[in-house]
């Protein structure tokens, strides 16, 4: 058990970059990961590919708690732009748990693949955007939008999509 008193702090896994850089973890960033910390940045559209992935591939490949440490405000370093997350054509790996959380900007996902479930219970957002996204499972019960949720052209889930005491301030 942790010193309360200690003078080095503790913090949850994934609020900094640096639990994810090589030194940490082992692994490179993969060209997708590095050109969404750019497009996050500077708040343009991440553009990965123009099509969904249909299966896994290097050069598209997200990983799920990278993306959750972007969309949830980055840190000093790798700061997220008040345009919120804008992602089209990547391949998310793991599970994204949003759960919980409150997400400043809107998130704009579109035309990707996700090898798991998308997790936003009790989570507050502006607005949600999964157009023509493929995911198992969008488990969303007690979701707070203040804006639409686009779940349309082409979005699939092969498991159930939950939403079950959500309060969306726009459209669905």
């Amino acid at each position: 058990m942790p010193d309360i008193q200690s003078s080095q702090r503790v913090r949850p896994f994934g609020r900094s970059f640096t639990d994810f850089c090589v030194e940490q973890t082992g692994k490179e960033l993969h060209p997708a990961e590095q050109h969404m910390l750019a497009c996050a940045a500077r708040g343009e559209v991440c553009d990965i590919g123009e099509d969904r992935p249909a299966a896994m591939s290097q050069d598209r490949l997200i990983r799920a708690e990278l993306l959750r440490f972007i969309i949830l405000g980055g840190d000093e370093e790798h700061p997220l732009h008040e345009n919120g997350v804008i992602i089209r054509g990547a391949y998310v790996q793991g599970s994204l748990n949003l759960s919980g959380t409150t997400i400043n900007g809107p998130l704009t996902l579109t035309q990707c693949t996700f090898s798991d479930d998308v997790l936003l219970k009790h989570c507050h957002l502006r607005t949600l955007s999964l157009i023509g996204c493929h995911l198992p499972v969008l488990a969303a019960t007690g979701l707070v939008t203040a804006g639409n949720i686009l779940l349309r052209d082409g979005f699939c889930a092969t498991g159930q999509v939950e939403l079950v005491g959500s309060r969306i301030g726009g459209y669905l």
